[in-house]
Parts: structure tokens; sequence; C-alpha cells
């Protein structure tokens, strides 16, 4: 089959330790199961079964508290141009990327691969997993800088200057798990 998105590679990596039986285990289950390949061997973006993980790990009362890019950020490529789809695809977006989001460490260009999720299939996820909605936020800035054309507007508060202020960057739930 295809490669593993390196996000997929690295969430299996960091919860079995890196001990090689258990990342082979997990991969193979996720397989066995389905949830990662669909027919055509493409990858899964199934976030309905993402909520209903989160809901059973959570206790009666506990919430969850979402902080995440926004769908319409995701649209945009390194300089603020819109170059990906809002809408959901059953094709992942592609892109070569040099830097891992999470500590900027600089590598090969390698594939990067994503599925975009709009706000309705994050917030409709969450409540048919029987999760309670207590807000929903948005915010005109980025909490971190993805971008070298991205300007710092106040200490840790990033945008892109084309479009300052216009778009929303992040987006925040807090949903609860019912008593």
């Amino acid at each position: 089959g295809p490669e593993p998105p390196p996000a997929l590679v690295k969430a299996i990596y960091d919860e079995t330790e890196g001990n090689p039986f258990f990342v082979e285990e997990v991969y193979r289950h996720l397989q066995e199961e389905g949830r990662l390949l669909d027919a055509e061997g493409r990858w899964l973006p199934d976030l309905r079964s993402w909520a209903r993980i989160v809901t059973d790990r959570l206790r009666p009362g506990g919430f969850l508290y979402l902080l995440e890019f926004h769908p319409h950020y995701s649209q945009l490529d390194d300089n603020g141009n819109v170059a990906y789809q809002y809408f959901h695809s059953t094709v992942p977006d592609e892109d070569l990327n040099t830097v891992t989001y999470a500590d900027r460490a600089e590598h090969e260009p390698l594939p990067d691969y994503w599925w975009n999720h709009t706000l309705g299939d994050v917030i409709n996820a969450l409540i048919e997993a029987g999760l309670n909605l207590h807000w929903f936020r948005e915010f005109p800035f980025s909490t971190y800088r993805l971008s070298e054309a991205m300007e710092e507007q106040q200490p840790g508060r990033w945008v892109f200057p084309g479009v300052r202020g216009q778009i929303p960057y992040e987006y925040s739930i807090r949903a609860e798990r019912p008593e």
C-alpha cells in the first residue's frame, strides 16, 4: 500500500514509545479494522471514529478542549494564497515540506498529506458521538508561525500580511460528555 502519512507514523511511534513490535501491531490492527485505507488503497480521514474515541476516553462530566487550525486557514499555501479546497474530499491534499510543524526541524523534502474537515464536519462528529457543545470560538490569528511569510502582529499572534484580520486562523471548541 501507500506510504503512511508522517503524522500517522509519528502518532503510532509516540503511542508505542518506538517499540518496533508494538508499532507493527498497532499498524496491523488499524489496517485489519479498515481504519487506515479505503477499498482503493487511499488513506481514510475518519473524523467520526476520532470523535467516538474521544467520547469513549472521557469520564462522564469530562470535557474536550480542542484548539485547531481553522479549515479556511488550511486552504492557504505558505504565501497566504488559496491553494487547497475547503470542503472534504476523498483524496487528501498533498504538499512537499522541508520542516515539521511541531518543532520546525528541517529535513529533506517529504510529502505531507491531510484532509481539510469543515467546521460542520468537526462539530457534527462531536455531537453525533454524544458530546454536548458548550462553545465554539474563532480567532483572527495563529498562535503558531507556520510559514516564513507570516508576521507577528502581537506576541504569539501570527498572520499573513495580505489577509491580516480578514480570516479565521484557529478555532476552539469545548464539548462535554454528559453525566
